[in-house]
């Protein structure tokens, strides 16, 4: 953030953040009993010695705890996304579907949608797969010199590159506890 040149961001950001001094781990021993143990971070945000280990004759204005900088990940888009709305170069696209992108003429083509897709997970009151071919949107093309794609594990920004770019791209899914 402090090289993206927008004057006030990271200012606005940190202004946002609550400091993260430490983590606290938690976890089972081999014996089955549960415990806490809180890491204190470092400057460059690792753990540094435990605060059991830690005494306070050990602590010197050079080497006292430092920390992380935790923000809310809604207001960050929030304010990330009316920071470039101000910036004169920038246009920004909500409800388009990616439908193709030549980035050797640096062009994407876009499916415009007047409201957000029926059947997803948000908004389950319809399904798309119903429309019929005359309900089909608009297709416009927008010229790009830098395009972002923030669309997820499925992207279609990385699916279209991939066609242009000699890169290898590996998925794999991972059994999660929650």
């Amino acid at each position: 953030m402090r090289h993206a040149n927008c004057e006030g961001l990271l200012e606005a950001v940190l202004e946002e953040s609550i400091p993260m001094h430490g983590r606290m781990i938690h976890g089972r021993r081999q014996d089955g009993e549960f415990y806490e143990e809180p890491q204190l971070y470092d400057a460059r945000g690792r753990v540094s010695p435990s605060l059991f280990e830690l005494k306070t004759s050990d602590i010197t204005p050079d080497s006292r705890p430092q920390y992380i900088r935790a923000v809310d990940r809604a207001m960050l888009n929030k304010m990330l996304l009316d920071f470039l709305e101000q910036m004169p170069n920038v246009t920004l696209h909500f409800n388009h579907k990616l439908t193709g992108a030549d980035f050797k003429k640096n062009v994407a083509w876009f499916e415009q949608r007047a409201v957000p897709k029926r059947d997803h997970a948000q908004n389950p009151t319809g399904n798309a797969s119903t429309q019929s071919n005359k309900d089909r949107p608009e297709e416009i093309a927008v010229h790009f010199d830098f395009m972002i794609g923030a669309d997820g594990a499925h992207s279609a920004a990385r699916f279209h590159m991939m066609k242009f770019a000699r890169l290898a791209y590996q998925q794999e899914y991972i059994d999660t506890l929650w």
